[in-house]
């Protein structure tokens, strides 16, 4: 983005006289995603790091608020970090590492590592430069391509697994039935069905066999068998006309409900 620091000190005024109350620099403040040096380009921070933080307490003393732009995942192929420890980033089959929409290679979500180093970024911008947040607005967080990165060990029969219930139970073609607050109820339940069969999925840190599950949208005097399907397991039977569950889960439970006496 084509901004200068003094633009940003120009404009508080006005920002002021209308009542807003943040100030941030947006996309290019810095040299290469993934290193996140500053930009030291006339006009942006010159002096590096020190000039940045200048930056922050300035907006600071003058009563703003301000939070840095920022793409988590994001590795520029030129840069330090994916010429020096490629073993962070999401690699293709073919040994290659996949760029995205715009341009750049991924760090790998589902390693340690590469999770460690994303928060050790964080503390550098809200704790070091003293950035009052971060933001973004890019769809390359939504999801990244399958890695195949040696250096990760991911375990590849955990695709074979679920690409093979994927197509036996045919979720995709079932009606999803909105039964619960996605806001407001706990823990986060969704439902598809399926013929006269239910499927729910259950999300939160942990469940316990204390806690009752609320299975909505089945049947009344109809009993049902419960199946967990991740872990091919029954856990019984409920009836619809006191459909509660009581197990213990973590992180997620994937349940399928048949009837019985139909």
């Amino acid at each position: 983005m084509a901004f200068t620091v003094e633009q940003i000190y120009n404009v508080l005024p006005e920002l002021d006289k209308i009542g807003i109350k943040t100030a941030n620099p947006d996309d290019g403040w810095f040299e290469y995603y993934g290193d996140w040096n500053v930009n030291r380009s006339p006009g942006k921070f010159p002096e590096g790091e020190k000039e940045i933080i200048e930056f922050v307490h300035n907006i600071h003393k003058q009563g703003f608020k301000t939070n840095l732009w920022w793409y988590p995942l994001g590795v520029s192929p030129q840069g330090k970090l994916a010429k020096e420890r490629p073993d962070l980033l999401v690699q293709a089959e073919d040994g290659s590492f996949p760029l995205d929409s715009r341009g750049v290679y991924q760090l790998c979500p589902a390693y340690e590592p590469a999770l460690r180093y994303i928060e050790d970024l964080v503390a550098r911008f809200t704790g070091h430069w003293g950035f009052d947040g971060l933001y973004s607005d890019s769809r390359g967080l939504a999801a990244v391509p399958p890695c195949f990165n040696m250096a990760h060990h991911h375990l590849f029969l955990t695709w074979k697994k679920w690409i093979g219930k994927y197509r036996a139970l045919g979720l995709s073609r079932a009606e999803y039935v909105n039964l619960y607050d996605i806001a407001f109820d706990k823990p986060e339940i969704h439902v598809v069905k399926k013929g006269d069969e239910f499927f729910y999925g259950v999300y939160a840190d942990s469940g316990s066999k204390n806690e009752e599950i609320i299975l909505r949208g089945l049947e009344k005097g109809v009993s049902y068998s419960v199946y967990d399907y991740n872990h091919d397991r029954q856990l019984g039977t409920i009836n619809g006309s006191n459909p509660v569950l009581n197990t213990d889960f973590t992180e997620y439970l994937l349940i399928r409900l048949k009837p019985e006496n139909k």
